[in-house]
């Protein structure tokens, strides 16, 4: 199987999972496709999933555990409350990311995809449309990059492909 289906069958199933569980339950089935497609990162490194850099290892790992831990499950179970403090950190991490790249594009590594993208691709929408964002300048980087992974291939493609699984309210 090419990485790019493997990536587009995960990206499908996981929103369904996802949403079928209760924000209790979604942290383990979250580590779980974190590290599998971190463990795709590694063992294709031509993938550009994983940064190369130490680094930037720990910068994405960062903003995907912010995410995974704190956005993704108050996003989840629609409680609200998600705090601008998360958002922020999360527009930072992307800020920082741009900063340090060589090469310029809307991605995290610039003009390829990585796990920072996978993760948050199925929620892109819920996101952008929902009222999340707060519409400062503060939380700019983060609109921004979340509207180029909703037009990404990853999320047109699946979307197409499978179907989108869960429409935005």
């Amino acid at each position: 199987m090419h990485i790019a289906d493997a990536l587009a069958q995960h990206y499908t199933s996981t929103k369904q999972q996802l949403r079928d569980n209760s924000s209790a339950s979604v942290l383990c089935p979250i580590a779980r496709a974190t590290d599998y497609i971190w463990q795709l990162g590694l063992q294709y490194p031509a993938s550009g999933l994983v940064p190369s850099s130490d680094y930037d290892q720990v910068l994405i790992l960062h903003f995907v555990g912010v995410w995974t831990t704190r956005v993704l499950p108050l996003l989840l179970t629609e409680s609200g409350g998600l705090a601008s403090t998360d958002l922020a950190t999360l527009s930072k991490c992307i800020l920082a990311r741009r900063r340090s790249l060589k090469q310029r594009g809307p991605f995290w590594n610039g003009q390829s995809l990585s796990i920072a993208e996978v993760v948050v691709a199925p929620f892109a929408d819920d996101i952008l449309h929902g009222g999340v964002i707060p519409d400062s300048r503060e939380f700019g980087a983060l609109a921004a990059w979340l509207a180029s992974v909703r037009a990404s291939p990853l999320v047109s493609n699946a979307a197409t492909q499978y179907g989108d699984v869960v429409t935005p309210a």
